[in-house]
């Protein structure tokens, strides 16, 4: 396997369906399931005093943030390692307890996925030189909700791994510094900064830290790289705008700029792909599962 492939799996369908992840270096393992939900987690804060220590409100936000059950999520994801450029943009909405997906991710503007759920039903459609050959040259595979959800290949820890790399603010406190509040989505934020190692962020990612490397794998000398965080936290201890970037790691360069809207909003159900390009029935719903590793 290349280097520089941008997602991580054991075969190119579930290559494209993984975690939204950069590779600069070798590939990492299969990403654990999602954690449970933090305390806070419905986006109200257990703490929603404005004057907390700054490395505290990353830390608290990090696991709320984590443990949201419904939001609208965009992100882009860039990395280019020895002049390779590859990168993943990740848009839509996602809705758990009720099991509705309106997912679209685009890989190197050549292989686009679309993960689409009712809260029945689940479609997943994967085309591009590295896609998934679907029965009669189907656009979509039909499959079981359950198996998307429970699969956990497009839960909050996946969608939001990069962010894991916010819990390295409890191993120097006094490093992360607060700028100017800002407002994202209608909500005033308090912005926090930190500047931490890339090893020191997979250390802090604890159990979670094949999560973390699968969004992004530095290896070798990129190893020795920074990471420059950026986090917009609201009241409610739920991130709004979150940024990192890849810092002093020659060859190396690129990082992730993610915004999350429409907290704990009600998701409406997605229209459903067209049912002549869908291949469904029985045989579908096996390889559905088997592309979401349920």
């Amino acid at each position: 396997m290349s280097p520089h492939r941008t997602l991580l799996a054991t075969s190119a369908a579930v290559l494209l369906l993984g975690g939204c992840g950069l590779v600069g270096g070798s590939a990492q393992t299969a990403a654990p399931e999602a954690a449970e939900p933090a305390p806070g987690g419905t986006g109200q804060s257990a703490s929603p005093d404005p004057d907390r220590d700054p490395a505290q409100v990353v830390l608290d936000a990090t696991e709320v943030t984590l443990g949201q059950t419904s939001l609208t999520i965009e992100s882009q994801a860039d990395l280019e390692v020895q002049g390779a450029a590859s990168s993943v943009s990740t848009e839509g909405s996602v809705d758990y307890e009720q099991g509705l997906f309106d997912l679209d991710r685009d890989v190197n503007d050549t292989t686009r996925v679309g993960v689409v759920a009712d809260g029945t039903r689940a479609w997943i459609k994967n085309e591009g030189p590295d896609g998934s050959a679907f029965a009669d040259g189907a656009t979509w595979l039909q499959g079981d909700v359950d198996d998307l959800v429970s699969s956990g290949t497009f839960g909050q820890l996946q969608l939001l791994g990069s962010t894991l790399a916010l819990r390295a603010a409890g191993d120097d406190p006094a490093a992360v510094a607060e700028g100017e509040p800002t407002t994202y989505d209608g909500v005033e934020c308090r912005v926090l900064t930190l500047t931490v190692p890339y090893a020191d962020a997979v250390a802090a990612a604890g159990e979670d830290a094949a999560v973390f490397t699968e969004a992004l794998s530095l290896t070798g000398p990129a190893r020795r790289a920074d990471l420059a965080l950026e986090v917009a936290v609201g009241p409610d201890d739920v991130i709004r705008s979150y940024s990192l970037g890849v810092e002093s790691a020659p060859g190396v360069s690129g990082g992730y700029e993610v915004l999350l809207t429409d907290i704990g909003e009600p998701v409406g159900p997605p229209l459903a792909p067209d049912p002549t390009d869908t291949a469904s029935g029985p045989e579908a719903i096996e390889q559905f599962a088997e592309l979401v590793g349920a």
